[in-house]
């Protein structure tokens, strides 16, 4: 009787410390698994939810597993209804963690201003610092509103935005951002921008941006690199002796 009494209470212990277990191993996977939620939330193209054919807003944003990878951007077009001209604003920055919310560091305005006919009239690029609060929704969207803190975007971008690609669409703009960013932040490659321009080359809707830094001289253009950008932060840079690419980012 006596053994068959150990012999339960056995396996009354053992199911307990299986059971006790098993909860250990489920909450660490619920933590990792939590976590990683996290890491892959803001990935994508949103569009806001009251846009028109006049009155366009579009965010970008990248929230990568390494910080210093994360960018996003705010995309705004406002078309005349007077004259039919075209004014177009790219407000470009860092993501960043803000509690349990988010935050767009805006670091690089660009307005341009397109006639009737599409042809710009004016391309101006600012250096500014404002912040953007950015609250993830849990049904594929996100919330946009003006920190009121500092500088004004000059826009309106308040509102709601739901989610249209699972990928972020990078502009030209953000993929210039992107790698000034990384060059002035490293010092083997803060001194090849002095005295130099970024010029995009290819498609400015394109899923890899390839951008070369270039040196002005009245009768020709010296290249000083050749970059890709693409949206996860990633950069390349291209080797011309042995004609490969090889990744700077990592």
């Amino acid at each position: 009787m006596k053994f068959s009494f150990l012999k339960k209470s056995k396996k009354l212990v053992v199911g307990a410390l299986l059971a006790v277990s098993c909860l250990g191993i489920a909450s660490v996977g619920f933590a990792e698994a939590k976590a990683y939620e996290i890491d892959q939330i803001l990935k994508g193209s949103y569009a806001h939810t009251m846009r028109n054919e006049f009155f366009i807003r579009e965010a970008n944003v990248y929230n990568a597993y390494n910080p210093s990878n994360s960018w996003g951007e705010v995309i705004a077009r406002e078309e005349s209804g007077f004259d039919g001209s075209v004014t177009k604003t790219w407000m470009i920055g860092d993501l960043k963690r803000n509690g349990n919310n988010y935050v767009l560091n805006v670091k690089r305005q660009v307005t341009q201003k397109l006639d009737n006919s599409g042809k710009i009239n004016m391309n101006k690029v600012d250096d500014v610092n404002y912040n953007l609060n950015v609250y993830h929704r849990m049904e594929s969207g996100l919330k946009l509103e003006w920190n009121k803190k500092g500088t004004t975007p000059g826009v309106d971008i308040d509102g709601e935005y739901i989610n249209v690609a699972e990928f972020p669409q990078m502009s030209s703009e953000a993929a210039m951002y992107v790698l000034y960013r990384f060059m002035i932040d490293n010092p083997s490659y803060r001194n090849k921008l002095l005295g130099a321009a970024m010029m995009h080359t290819g498609n400015p809707l394109a899923e890899v941006h390839e951008i070369k830094l270039v040196e002005h001289h009245p009768d020709h253009i010296v290249t000083r690199g050749t970059y890709q950008v693409d949206a996860s932060g990633t950069i390349l840079e291209y080797d011309v002796v042995t004609d490969k690419w090889s990744e700077i980012t990592r």
